[in-house]
């Protein structure tokens, strides 16, 4: 009984120590660390430093190339072995905050810390909701999570009017995925009127009385030359 009390407490202990404090009382001395040079590990620093001012009003300064120290964060480098394309991992251990990931791993795992552990809920196109705290703490995190899908994309305009709603939908844009662009109306990308156009109209659409050559023009599918 003795042993197993005292494993609780050691277990408890572990917790308690394990825990961040951010902010406390709308003050900090933690800072968010890039320990990288990756485009998505700066986007990951700016997206959480904003959103911790909001709920705070404390702004977490960004610095690169800094040794660490507890209670600071740290964005990017490397990655456990365990997390796969897209897939990222938070950590909490040793009174350090970590967030790394695998491609755009990283800005995903910001995401997930901000909505699981800070109560961070975006709705749609800068619509977003939070509750406001003076101290903000985290408690023992070791959180390593992969994508059950490699490709997810919406028609929502928002994608491309805010950027804040592609990273936390884990959105995709078709050029992000398809080479080149070559996703839909392909036709005068494969095959150029203004190379094909006026030697070979056949290759195009035939409807009143004339060929339609044309950037936005369709091809004749009935003329087997088009696949040669």
């Amino acid at each position: 009984m003795k042993h197993w009390l005292l494993s609780v407490l050691l277990m408890v202990c572990s917790t308690v120590s394990a825990q961040i404090t951010l902010v406390k009382d709308g003050k900090t001395n933690a800072r968010i660390i890039v320990q990288d040079k990756m485009p998505n590990s700066k986007t990951s620093a700016e997206l959480l430093q904003h959103f911790l001012y909001h709920i705070s009003k404390s702004r977490l300064p960004i610095e690169y190339d800094k040794t660490s120290r507890k209670g600071d964060i740290l964005i990017g480098g490397q990655t456990p072995q365990t997390v796969t394309e897209d897939g990222f991992s938070i950590s909490t251990q040793n009174g350090i905050l970590r967030i790394s990931g695998k491609e755009k791993g990283v800005v995903y795992g910001v995401v997930t810390l901000l909505e699981q552990y800070l109560g961070v809920d975006y709705w749609g196109e800068n619509e977003y909701s939070f509750t406001p705290q003076k101290t903000v703490t985290l408690p023992l995190i070791n959180k390593v999570e992969n994508p059950a899908f490699r490709y997810r994309q919406t028609q929502c305009y928002a994608i491309r009017t805010d950027s804040i709603y592609k990273w936390w939908n884990r959105l995709e844009e078709p050029n992000e995925v398809f080479a080149a662009g070559y996703w839909v109306h392909t036709f005068d990308k494969l095959l150029p009127s203004s190379v094909y156009g006026k030697e070979h109209p056949e290759y195009y659409s035939y409807f009143k009385g004339k060929r339609h050559p044309g950037k936005a023009s369709q091809w004749c599918l009935s003329n087997p030359e088009v696949f040669e």
